[in-house]
């Protein structure tokens, strides 16, 4: 008896000392997934790159615009992760109102979320983009604010925020509107600025127009 109580003693110490001595590692915790967008603002039309990390391996991500929560957003795209649990799609924006919209991507095997924010500003273009004054211009806006009104100036200064107001148009529930103007008389040759403001969001978009002197 006096054996095996020694002998259980001498075991209970070795494994007490082993315990004490062998490195203890900590656990492992995995990083959260990440979501980058570029670029992270930009004027209507443009195409965006999306840029994930962190996700399963090779598991479908689905890349959502206007993401609030599960069950919201436009589903733009569907994207393979790759052994290191990477993506990367491109789309091109949607036509809304200007703001600041939610980028979302979830992980259909993982039900890992990332989200990243883009700000969409408004665009403005002329066609034709010469021409003598008196010539008609149309002018169309997009991704304005929602049923807004907005202003357009000519020769339109960057500096001082100020031009001559040749219009004021309203925008459709998507910002976006078309209005013909006549090149107003009097302006020399040069490149003119033309501008619209949305007068609820301040939004502002640039185009330009060529005054050719008159032949």
């Amino acid at each position: 008896k006096r054996g095996i109580t020694f002998l259980v003693l001498a075991c209970t110490i070795v494994f007490a000392s082993l315990t004490f001595i062998l490195p203890r590692y900590p656990a492992a915790h995995a990083s959260a997934p990440t979501l980058q967008v570029s670029p992270t603002s930009s004027p209507y039309p443009r195409q965006i790159k999306v840029t994930g990390a962190n996700y399963g391996i090779v598991e479908k991500v689905q890349v959502y615009w206007n993401y609030t929560g599960p069950g919201t957003g436009t589903l733009e795209k569907t994207a393979t992760t790759t052994g290191t649990g990477t993506f990367t799609v491109l789309f091109y924006v949607p036509l809304t109102s200007t703001g600041t919209y939610i980028i979302g991507g979830v992980g259909l095997t993982s039900g890992l979320i990332a989200t990243t924010p883009f700000q969409l500003l408004p665009s403005l273009t002329v066609s034709p983009v010469a021409g003598i004054a008196g010539t008609p211009l149309t002018l169309t806006g997009n991704a304005f604010g929602n049923t807004e009104t907005v202003n357009i100036y000519w020769n339109y200064s960057t500096k001082t925020h100020t031009g001559t107001l040749l219009t004021a148009v309203t925008g459709n529930s998507t910002g976006s509107f078309t209005i013909t103007v006549n090149a107003p008389s009097g302006t020399t040759a040069k490149r003119i600025t033309i501008a619209g403001t949305g007068q609820s969001t301040q939004a502002t978009a640039l185009t330009s127009f060529t005054i050719y002197p008159p032949t």
